[in-house]
């Protein structure tokens, strides 16, 4: 399945695709995302600013906020964020 991480609404359809395939809540969430635009940083135009950021941070926020209330009402759930090396 492909989906646009940098997009809010790709999240939420990535995740309402996976729930109805497997025809339940997700249990486990593994944000595991790491991109860069590839320019340097002083020379990084903002909009690459904005789907890095968009994609590294906003789409781990959104998944959670959408797992997160059927794992507290399932009672059980995990949520893991893996992040790049370039992170340090």
């Amino acid at each position: 399945m492909q989906c646009d991480l940098a997009s809010s609404e790709g999240v939420r359809n990535a995740i309402a695709n996976v729930s109805e395939r497997l025809d339940d809540s997700v249990d486990i969430l593994v944000n595991n995302l790491g991109r860069w635009a590839g320019d340097p940083l002083l020379s990084l135009a903002e909009s690459n600013w904005d789907m890095v950021l968009n994609t590294n941070v906003k789409a781990a926020f959104v998944a959670s906020q959408i797992v997160g209330p059927q794992m507290r009402a399932a009672g059980w759930g995990r949520i893991i964020n893996i992040s790049a090396a370039s992170a340090y």
